[in-house]
């Protein structure tokens, strides 16, 4: 989008087209009963996952105008990436780490100022603390791959 006004001036984005990330917090479910999320500590970045539709050619002697066909087969929801701060002993980042025991669990990416909230089945796949460097503060990576229906959102 061109910004056509002039440098004195800044558009505000209101309510309803655009919102940053401050706020948004990284959950798991730590009871099915009663039901209960826990916010993941130190987050800071969360990536939502593509959904992808697969396909299948379907391409015989006698499709129209020598064209290849296709027909969707199914879906792959994708993956949630999920970056923070590494801090050794936090207990909600060892609740994290352990959901890696090769079982789908479930975990809500709950956006700021109450827009929503995205809640997925997932199997955590990957945790990885990443590069200590001299600069940079130590962080942890999360990788999710969602393994059962869309992603809800409420």
């Amino acid at each position: 989008m061109e910004d056509t006004a002039p440098d004195n001036t800044r558009t505000i984005i209101t309510s309803g087209t655009a919102f940053s990330g401050y706020g948004l917090q990284f959950k798991y479910q730590s009871s099915p009963s009663p039901l209960t999320y826990l916010a993941v500590d130190k987050v800071h970045k969360v990536t939502m996952p593509t959904i992808k539709i697969g396909d299948a050619e379907v391409t015989a002697m006698d499709s129209p105008n020598r064209s290849k066909e296709f027909i969707a087969t199914i879906q792959d929801n994708g993956e949630v990436t999920v970056q923070g701060f590494y801090a050794p002993g936090n207990a909600s980042q060892i609740a994290l780490q352990a959901l890696a025991d090769f079982t789908p669990h479930v975990y809500e990416v709950v956006l700021p100022n109450a827009l929503g909230t995205y809640t997925f089945t997932a199997i955590l796949l990957e945790w990885n603390l990443g590069t200590h460097e001299i600069t940079k503060a130590a962080e942890f990576t999360a990788k999710l791959k969602i393994s059962s229906g869309l992603i809800a959102f409420a």
